[in-house]
């Protein structure tokens, strides 16, 4: 196995700071928001991914970067792009997870 040695990298638990206020969409169904991505660990944080649970064919997000890699202590701010064709439900879960790190999960408000 190729990447036999990644997999005992030492674990990382990336960081994410998801938007305090709700996120509105617009009548066609579209909305942005910015993430910041952060490693507090000491190690190295590799193929950092988000993604949206929710995730269908009437409920799609793209991101402006993706599987990034973060050196101890630093952050990167990453846009989300939620499109909706149907109603979207109240609130949309987000994941963060890493190759090296367990993932976690968080919450963003839909604005009525």
């Amino acid at each position: 196995w190729i990447f036999a040695a990644m997999d005992r990298m030492p674990a990382a638990a990336p960081a994410a700071e998801f938007p305090s206020s709700a996120l509105k969409l617009d009548p066609a169904g579209n909305g942005s928001f910015s993430l910041r991505l952060s490693n507090p660990t000491g190690r190295l944080a590799f193929f950092v991914r988000v993604r949206m649970l929710e995730e269908s064919r009437t409920l799609r997000t793209s991101y402006s970067d993706n599987y990034v890699a973060l050196l101890p202590g630093e952050s990167k701010s990453v846009a989300v792009r939620v499109e909706s064709k149907e109603t979207a439900p109240a609130s949309l879960h987000f994941e963060i997870s890493s190759w090296n790190g367990r993932a976690q999960e968080f919450e963003v408000r839909l604005a009525k």
